[in-house]
């Protein structure tokens, strides 16, 4: 966590950022499970995370919250986009094909 007071000249805005890294970890391991997901989210989790930074180091005196919270918004909308799209609902039944019934005599 120290590191990133270096980069951030906020340690508030440095604490937020690590706080929504870290979250993001935790839901690519708890949640993340197939080959497609595993692949793809944490490729989306860098692309925004990339433009948030971007946008601090290009603008120092801009608006960082109003950014951090649109970066926020993005990672919480494709943690939702990666849980409806790739997860199985677990309210649906599981079809088994391996089920076999055995027929006594």
């Amino acid at each position: 966590l120290m590191f990133l007071f270096e980069f951030f000249e906020d340690q508030m805005l440095a604490f937020m950022v690590f706080s929504v890294v870290w979250v993001s970890e935790i839901f690519c391991m708890v949640r993340v499970r197939g080959n497609l997901a595993m692949r793809k989210f944490p490729s989306f989790f860098l692309l925004l995370f990339l433009c948030y930074l971007i946008y601090v180091y290009s603008y120092p005196q801009g608006f960082t919250y109003v950014a951090f919270s649109c970066w926020v918004c993005s990672v919480c909308s494709v943690m939702l986009f990666f849980t409806n799209r790739f997860q199985r609902n677990p309210i649906q039944p599981v079809h088994n094909a391996f089920i076999t019934t055995t027929i006594f005599q």
